[in-house]
């Protein structure tokens, strides 16, 4: 009896030890997570582009023909409720599309002097020129953002004018945006 338990007790060891393996967990990819974000979000930008619309067709008029019109116009039976639009909403912040890395950060402050909102927008490329960075940002009063080290383009939109330039931040110190209504001024180390 105890030579049939024992030998029991093996095979039921060997079998256990046979089975299948667990299954490990899988490793993430982050660049390609990241990739894939991103491309989802120019994919995403690139859909809510506006696109040319047709101009309207001279429609041919039909000969009036005898057919009377019914009197009676047919009352719908339950009042349809309107549906809600979706409202677009601007992006607010910096777009890195293969990230920051180890390139150095600083500070760079928004004045507004003006009486309006005014909206600027960052393009920078690093300065070894495989970073990319893409900002943009509505400025009531003041906003401070933190930006990589690079050269950078500017657009800010006051009210109906739209003022272009350039600028590079390489340095530790605060570089600052004044905008007025009239002009941009970029004042920096």
């Amino acid at each position: 009896m105890k030579h049939f338990l024992f030998v029991s007790l093996l095979i039921a060891t060997l079998l256990a030890a046979c089975g299948p393996a667990p299954t490990p967990q899988p490793t993430l990819d982050l660049p390609a997570t990241v990739q894939a974000i991103s491309g989802t979000m120019v994919a995403g930008t690139l859909t809510a582009a506006p696109t040319a619309t047709p101009l309207p067709t001279e429609t041919p008029t039909i000969p009036a023909t005898d057919t009377p019109i019914p009197s009676e116009t047919p009352i719908p039976s339950e009042t349809p409720t309107p549906t809600v639009a979706a409202t677009p909403v601007e992006l607010v912040g910096c777009f890195a599309p293969t990230g920051i890395g180890n390139i150095r950060t600083d500070f760079l402050l928004l004045q507004n002097n003006t009486k309006e909102t005014v909206h600027v927008y960052l393009n920078g490329t690093s300065f070894s020129g495989n970073k990319t960075v893409n900002c943009s940002y509505v400025v009531t009063l003041t906003y401070g953002v933190t930006v990589i080290w690079a050269n950078y383009s500017y657009s800010v939109q006051v009210g109906k004018k739209t003022f272009n330039g350039t600028f590079y931040i390489a340095n530790d110190d605060k570089t600052t945006m004044r905008i007025y209504a009239d002009k941009v001024v970029v004042v920096g180390p």
